[in-house]
């Protein structure tokens, strides 16, 4: 092998690892991101129940849907849909686990703390 080869070799080799870099700090970046918008959301939805209280139930009441739980999945489905546009690798698994703790969040802080008691 010759020096050019040898030489366009590591250029290309540096050139990979950069772009493998760009990645993985845009995917850190975006679920940084992602958990701060997730937080904020779960803030708002909490302090819209103490301002406006559990909305008012029609009928039996047996078939509640909060309004917060409901932005909150539109919400989840569009982030699914942008990032497996991009990626259905580990980015795709670290937004599922993002989702799975504030679905556990807003269960917690919202559901289990704002539901009526029969």
């Amino acid at each position: 092998m010759g020096r050019t080869t040898k030489l366009k070799n590591i250029y290309y080799i540096k050139n990979m690892v950069t772009l493998i870099e760009k990645r993985v700090i845009n995917h850190t970046l975006n679920i940084t991101c992602l958990n701060r918008n997730l937080s904020e959301l779960m803030d708002r939805f909490v302090q819209d129940f103490k301002s406006l209280g559990i909305p008012m139930v029609e009928g039996d009441g047996s078939n509640v849907v909060f309004p917060s739980a409901g932005e909150l999945f539109v919400f989840y489905k569009k982030c699914m849909v942008q990032c497996s546009q991009l990626s259905t690798g580990p980015p795709l698994l670290s937004l599922a686990a993002a989702f799975q703790k504030f679905l556990r969040e807003y269960a917690t802080r919202v559901l289990n703390n704002h539901l009526p008691v029969k």
